[in-house]
């Protein structure tokens, strides 16, 4: 008996003993598992850390993209917008490269024409050039001339032609010649010859440059009278003598005027016109002095003349 206790206090012992082994065992274990259970959770912290700052730098990721989708969607849009237009604008430039090359052509054309239309300026400028010189005398008013000044009456373009129709226009017999008059008086400035010079202007370029002297002046005045229907003649005066120093001196004219034929069923209403005005009327004739600036029929002396009907 004695011994069966023996042995129990043995295996009691050795029970014990490993007992406190194991004991010892598992708070070392216990001791390592706190240790790992700290640094995993210090670790997890961390890592819960690092994880909030992803998961902000996330949403703000999150919200970039999205403004960044945003604006590339408006990008696209202008893109699309922008994509469109350089197809228009392509199909413009097509269209207008078409369009330069048929007005290269026509340029080209243009050119030759514009070549051939500067030759034949400086032709035709060569020939008015010639023709001016045919009309420049380097006398003055020459009764030899006279048939030159009656036929540069005549020398007038279409553009004559609707001036004299314009102021003659819805005007009465009288009216017409008024009206004429003071265009030429009013409106084409007196320019002298140049010292030594007797240049003879058509109506056409006294038109043209609005300027002439006095047989310039009465050419045209004559000339659109005629285009309108009257009758006309050319003065040539003398203003240098008196009618009785022609009986000792040779005649010469120095100025030009207009005299306009009268019908007799108009000579009343030149007699009421004229009443009270200094005027002169030879005949039928009623005076014209366009260098004079005044009303039709007015002359400030009658000096010796001869005329020639146009």
């Amino acid at each position: 008996m004695s011994r069966i206790i023996k042995v129990l206090g043995i295996l009691l012992v050795l029970l014990l003993c490993v007992s406190v082994y194991e004991i010892n065992n598992y708070r070392t274990l216990y001791k390592e598992s706190e240790q790992n259970y700290k640094t995993l959770k210090d670790s997890f912290n961390e890592l819960n850390k690092n994880f909030e700052e992803v998961q902000k730098n996330n949403e703000d990721l999150l919200q970039k993209i999205e403004s960044l989708q945003e604006s590339f969607d408006e990008l696209q849009k202008e893109y699309n917008t922008l994509y469109e237009n350089y197809n228009d604008l392509q199909n413009k430039y097509s269209d207008l490269e078409d369009q330069y090359t048929e007005k290269e052509k026509e340029y080209a054309d243009l050119e030759k024409k514009y070549i051939l239309l500067q030759e034949n300026y400086n032709y035709l400028k060569k020939k008015y050039n010639d023709l001016e010189k045919r009309y420049t005398f380097s006398n003055p008013i020459d009764p030899s001339l006279f048939n030159v000044y009656i036929k540069r009456v005549s020398v007038y373009d279409q553009s004559i032609v609707n001036l004299a129709h314009n102021l003659a226009d819805d005007k009465s017999f009288l009216g017409k010649i008024s009206s004429i008059f003071n265009y030429v008086a009013y409106r084409v400035s007196y320019y002298p010859d140049p010292p030594g010079m007797e240049i003879i202007q058509s109506p056409i370029k006294t038109y043209q440059i609005k300027r002439g002297d006095c047989e310039d002046q009465a050419i045209f005045l004559a000339c659109l009278l005629k285009i309108e229907g009257y009758r006309v003649r050319l003065n040539f005066v003398d203003r240098e003598h008196t009618f009785d120093d022609l009986k000792k001196e040779e005649f010469t004219p120095n100025h030009v005027t207009v005299s306009v034929y009268i019908p007799e069923e108009y000579q009343d209403e030149i007699k009421e016109y004229t009443s009270g005005k200094k005027y002169y009327i030879d005949g039928d004739w009623l005076w014209l002095e366009p260098t004079s600036k005044s009303y039709i029929g007015y002359t400030d002396e009658i000096y010796p003349f001869v005329c020639f009907e146009v």
